[in-house]
């Protein structure tokens, strides 16, 4: 089996504990606001251009931040299998797990296989990439989308 297999796998299984837990923790403050986005496309007609939050007073509670994505896919979710906080962190997740593989075909491009394994370890195990790997939030997307980003400019850069 080849190493980035068990590193991919580790990823997984760091991230997958308590998984079903309550939006708690450090930032909190931050996953519940993504979270009531995300309901809010669910139930205001998945309309990406107006992202409501639920502390908005007797406005509208529209909100002015990055662009939603990351919630509106979560909402896409809800839709499919209804509302609960496991598909946002499993979302995570899967981004989470795409960025260490990502992060491995970039640094194997740019280096060698022996680097790119180890980056590939050091990123899939440090504390904070497993908190924020799991968390109901978007920095695990714009991670990976920086990651293939980079990854794919240089693929661009190398053909005619």
């Amino acid at each position: 089996m080849k190493k980035i297999y068990l590193i991919l796998l580790l990823t997984i299984l760091t991230r997958i504990i308590e998984i079903t837990s309550p939006v708690i923790g450090w930032h909190s403050w931050r996953q519940s606001d993504t979270a009531s986005i995300a309901r809010n496309f669910y139930e205001n007609g998945h309309n990406i251009l107006y992202p409501q939050i639920n502390w908005g007073g007797t406005g509208t509670g529209y909100v002015e931040s990055e662009f939603h994505i990351y919630p509106f896919l979560v909402s896409i979710l809800y839709s499919a299998f209804g509302v609960n906080d496991i598909w946002g962190r499993l979302l995570t997740l899967l981004f989470s797990f795409l960025t260490v593989y990502g992060l491995y075909l970039l640094v194997r491009k740019i280096i060698n296989e022996e680097t790119a394994l180890w980056s590939a370890l050091i990123y899939a195990i440090l504390p904070l990439n497993i908190f924020y790997g799991r968390a109901f939030m978007p920095d695990a997307t714009m991670m990976m989308c920086s990651v293939y980003g980079i990854y794919f400019f240089s693929e661009w850069l190398d053909k005619d």
